[in-house]
């Protein structure tokens, strides 16, 4: 009888972590997926009239946007010293709003990944990181 327990027990500690394993699996195709959209749709395109989309990766965790900004209109220190706590909020309100990225979410929680936000200036290099953790 013990050992049928035993066995039981550790049949339901297996079978656990290879549904977490695919659970993670399905969530870095899905993430994979939507580089991949992004990627098509999005990069390279201005998302207004000061930042262009540059590159949407996913590395294994997070899903990470960079953008430039052009700098004739706006200069880097401005964004930073102005802006940040703007941005982050707005950038998590979306994330929390949006039903469109419900899939996105359930993905990045599944694997303890966040949405990383790159900014660098078009002439002087300087970056602001956003991340948010949906």
């Amino acid at each position: 009888m013990k050992r049928i327990i035993i066995f039981l027990l550790f049949s339901s500690l297996l079978t656990g972590g290879c549904s977490n394993q695919v659970d993670k699996q399905k969530a870095r195709e899905s993430l994979n997926y939507e580089v991949m959209q992004v990627n098509e749709q999005v990069v390279g395109r201005n998302i207004d009239f000061m930042t262009r989309c540059t590159s949407c990766i996913f590395d294994g965790k997070n899903l990470i946007y960079s953008y430039e900004i052009d700098e004739n209109y706006g200069s880097m220190d401005d964004l930073i010293r102005v802006q940040k706590e703007a941005m982050e909020a707005q950038a998590k309100a979306a994330w929390e709003s949006n039903p469109q990225l419900a899939g996105t979410k359930q993905s990045l929680k599944t694997l303890g990944g966040s949405v990383i936000y790159n900014y660098v200036g078009s002439r002087s290099k300087k970056a602001l990181t956003i991340t948010v953790k949906p």
